[in-house]
């Protein structure tokens, strides 16, 4: 009877930890997302600060020059 107990609560505490286990899993995902979405919106932003960039550096080599007109 004893050795019952003792298994029951083995259970009961097993279960208890996987719950927490599964609540800061849950955590971390929504973490790793939130990182993943800001990362991507960064890198769109580089992208579109190196493409304005380029297109000026063409316009602006080709636009003072009479010879090139």
């Amino acid at each position: 009877m004893i050795k019952l107990e003792h298994s029951t609560a083995d259970v009961h505490s097993c279960g208890h930890k996987i719950g927490e286990l599964n609540r800061e899993i849950a955590t971390l995902e929504a973490k790793l997302d939130t990182k993943e979405k800001l990362l991507q919106e960064a890198l769109d932003r580089i992208k579109s600060i190196h493409d304005d960039s380029t297109q000026q550096e063409q316009t602006d080599t080709h636009g003072n020059d009479p010879e090139v007109d």
